[in-house]
């Protein structure tokens, strides 16, 4: 039965609340600061970078045409993690480990051996996994033609059938291999954090390529992080028993793959679906947390995972904000375009505080 919390703890809850909000504003306007330092840097790189990854796509292209393996390894040996340029480089590291500590705190309350190591395999086949996808991507859109209609249905049936469809089922395929090592596992929260963590390693290298879009690049790390996550889970958990979870695994094949083609959809749609996109973010949001409450143990910690959720995701969204800041002429600019990643990170932490804020 629900039980309303006492005055006192309502006190408490408004103080720490307060205290973390003061916190996430004073490292955001920290980056600000830093971004309008090294101004200028950020628009040529990011040239280079887009430079880069056509080049791979062309060579990718040109050996699929011509059926030369060669061509397409070439193509994908250029397709590095951020171009290995160190600014890059630097703030992928930093996000990509903000959020595996989150991880590993929510999950599994402590970076045990076992942990670590299932975490980092898990975010190497993430990455290799979009080596993958994006030789799916040339071969089904440049060469074989399927890409985004004129119309607002074409664009969702290409968002649902091409891009959700072909992620979700190539990141499941790389969750595989590590399948065999975890569905026996009494410890149900090892296999949501190592599924998670496949899905952090396909964002890593995905951000990078949304390096000055804040609004898609905050919201693009946990929206694959939860999507691989839940199905990594299912399947798992189908494996137990496949004749009573069969139905389960599959409407959470096709609900992750609906799910994330709508929010590349809305989010790419312009302004008047952004509010549709945030409320989608948010489902996704409460459904894997619901997740962690039930499946993963709760215990009080040294280091609050409120406290580090609450400061990653101030640092995630300042770095985020650099990037973006060098890019734009003037600083109201650099505000209404981050807006949308404004909303998108303060419903994911009032979800987070509603859901763990005990843990």
């Amino acid at each position: 039965m629900f039980k309303h919390p006492s005055s006192a703890q309502l006190q408490i809850l408004s103080r720490d609340t307060r205290l973390l909000f003061r916190l996430f504003i004073a490292i955001c306007v920290t980056f600000t600061i830093i971004a309008y330092a090294v101004v200028g840097m950020a628009p040529t790189l990011f040239l280079q970078h887009q430079a880069e990854y056509s080049n791979a796509g062309e060579l990718i292209k040109q050996g699929l045409t011509q059926g030369s393996l060669k061509a397409v390894w070439t193509g994908l040996l250029k397709f590095k993690l951020g171009g290995n340029h160190p600014l890059i480089l630097s703030l992928t590291f930093i996000i990509s480990a903000l959020w595996f500590s989150i991880l590993a705190k929510i999950t599994s309350n402590a970076f045990t051996l076992r942990t670590i190591i299932f975490g980092l395999i898990a975010i190497l086949l993430g990455l290799l996994s979009t080596h993958a996808t994006l030789v799916s991507v040339i071969w089904h859109s440049d060469i074989q033609g399927f890409t985004e209609g004129e119309g607002r249905m074409q664009n969702l049936l290409f968002c649902v059938a091409s891009v959700g469809f072909r992620e979700e089922t190539i990141k499941l395929l790389f969750f595989l291999p590590l399948v065999p090592f975890l569905y026996r596992t009494p410890n149900p929260a090892l296999i949501l954090f190592t599924a998670s963590c496949v899905g952090l390693g396909f964002a890593v290298q995905e951000n990078t390529t949304y390096l000055g879009n804040l609004s898609r690049g905050l919201t693009a790390n946990f929206l694959h992080i939860a999507l691989t996550g839940t199905l990594g889970y299912a399947f798992c958990r189908f494996l137990y028993t496949p004749k009573r979870e069969w139905d389960r695994l599959l409407g959470t094949y096709l609900g992750v793959i609906f799910i994330h083609g709508l929010n590349n959809f809305l989010a790419g749609g312009g302004a008047g679906t952004s509010i549709f996109a945030i409320m989608v973010f948010a489902y996704i949001c409460y459904y894997f947390f619901d997740l962690v409450v039930t499946h993963c143990p709760e215990k009080r910690q040294t280091i609050s995972p409120l406290a580090v959720f609450i400061l990653g995701s101030a640092t995630v969204f300042g770095s985020s904000l650099v990037v973006l800041a060098t890019t734009m002429p003037t600083f109201h600019t650099t505000i209404a375009l981050s807006a949308p990643g404004i909303l998108g990170s303060a419903i994911l932490m009032f979800i987070y505080i509603n859901r763990l804020r005990d843990a």
